[in-house]
């Protein structure tokens, strides 16, 4: 008895097609990332630290605005 009469070949096997499929988003995402790599491989694109003081205020502010958000899903 054959593989293919015990269980159905969606079972075993991939579908035909593939099983990516390609959102919308992906594609602009992919491409940014390239021309990022590209510019930076290249020597065009120059790596500055922010530091932590930078880091911290961002830190801040999505924290703030989290827990806003959070306080507000809760009624308050």
């Amino acid at each position: 008895m054959g593989l293919s009469r015990t269980r159905p070949r969606s079972a075993v096997l991939p579908p035909l097609g593939g099983t990516h499929r390609q959102t919308t988003s992906d594609h602009p995402i992919a491409r940014k990332l390239a021309i990022l790599a590209y510019r930076a491989f290249k020597g065009e694109l120059v790596y500055r630290d922010l530091g932590a003081d930078a880091y911290d205020r961002l830190h801040r502010t999505r924290t703030l605005r989290r827990l806003r958000q959070r306080a507000a899903t809760l009624g308050f």
